[in-house]
């Protein structure tokens, strides 16, 4: 996982699928999240799986968009 920059309590860190289990945990969070993700408003769709979050992830890094995971340094 490529480092972007970091601060005292967050690395920021180049999307990776490493993270799978942790980007599915977060958007498929209705209640915090997901109300705002487009196509989950109001939990209307079905949650990610985990194949459709690998392609977001593949999509991401082939765009080279400035997208990043912000990962808490404590935990």
């Amino acid at each position: 996982m490529k480092q972007i920059f970091e601060s005292d309590n967050i690395s920021f860190a180049e999307v990776s699928e490493r993270l799978v289990n942790d980007y599915l945990i977060m958007v498929n969070d209705d209640e915090h999240v997901g109300t705002y993700i487009h196509g989950r408003i109001g939990g209307a769709s079905q949650p990610y799986t985990v194949e459709q979050e690998y392609e977001w992830i593949r999509k991401t890094l082939e765009s080279e968009a400035l997208v990043f995971s912000m990962l808490e340094k404590k935990s």
